[in-house]
């Protein structure tokens, strides 16, 4: 901030009243007065120059857009489909607008998303919220607007791939060894509830809805999520397999990162048994 011309006088008189101490006269017209004036009226013209300069160079930072992983995250859950890109002078960057009236969250289709870098390109992960829960893919023309966005928005030079894909296949077997006197091992309802539910079933589909998204499907924490029910006492994984694509299912040895960044339950069996 620039300071005024009277403080920058105060400064320069106190500082030659340490070097000059003989100095008496308070008079303004006083002559040494007269260029303490001069000097603190051009020190204080530098000072708003300065000023100036900063608030530009921080103005055209501002304005700068570092391509980052996590820029091009945002830039994907920040679409807004039907709306189309308008170019900002003074960000001198692409945005879409919505009027007084609308809120985005009426127009945002992408829920969740990952971008991770390959030898050749980006790869954007995105899928949406499904329905009953979950995530799913998004819709061929959702999907073909939100790549044009991306690559109008984009850093110049980088390739982007869309990953937009149902979710990996993921098959299971368990062994669960529970306490008959609490969960019926003949169906793996909870005995006296009343409902007709699976709670080890339920239990495992909820691990796996609360994945992070492009995160990793770690067995051992499926171990705990089983063994936390009430009423089971062990588990033991038969198979974990899972594939993207047309590919073969693979067994899941410690830990899988689905390719399309989310999971597809296709069947989840359960071997119940008496604990011992």
């Amino acid at each position: 901030m620039a300071r005024s011309i009277a403080e920058i006088e105060a400064i320069i008189v106190a500082k030659a009243n340490e070097v000059f101490p003989l100095i008496t006269s308070t008079s303004k017209a006083a002559v040494w007065r007269l260029w303490v004036y001069v000097v603190a009226y051009v020190a204080n013209l530098q000072d708003q120059v300065d000023d100036s300069f900063r608030a530009e160079s921080e103005a055209l930072a501002a304005s700068q857009k570092v391509a980052t992983l996590q820029w091009y995250r945002q830039q994907a859950l920040n679409y807004l489909y039907g709306k189309a890109l308008v170019w900002n002078e003074d960000k001198l960057a692409f945005e879409q607008q919505l009027t007084e009236d609308e809120e985005a969250a009426d127009f945002t289709i992408v829920d969740y998303c990952a971008v991770v870098q390959s030898a050749q390109n980006l790869k954007v992960k995105v899928a949406k919220e499904a329905g009953g829960g979950g995530s799913e893919q998004l819709s061929g023309p959702e999907v073909t607007a939100l790549a044009t966005y991306l690559n109008q928005t984009k850093a110049a030079g980088d390739y982007l791939d869309i990953v937009n894909n149902p979710g990996d296949d993921l098959e299971m077997e368990l062994d669960v060894y529970v306490d008959p006197l609490v969960i019926d091992v003949n169906t793996g309802y909870l005995i006296g509830a009343g409902d007709t539910v699976e709670v080890v079933d339920v239990a495992i589909r909820d691990f796996l809805r609360n994945l992070e998204f492009n995160g990793a499907l770690v067995l051992t924490k499926l171990d705990d999520a089983v063994i936390a029910v009430d009423g089971v006492s062990d588990a033991d994984r038969v198979s974990v397999t899972s594939r993207f694509g047309a590919n073969p299912y693979a067994e899941i040895d410690v830990q899988q990162v689905p390719d399309a960044g989310h999971f597809l339950v296709n069947s989840i069996n359960l071997n119940y048994y008496a604990k011992l």
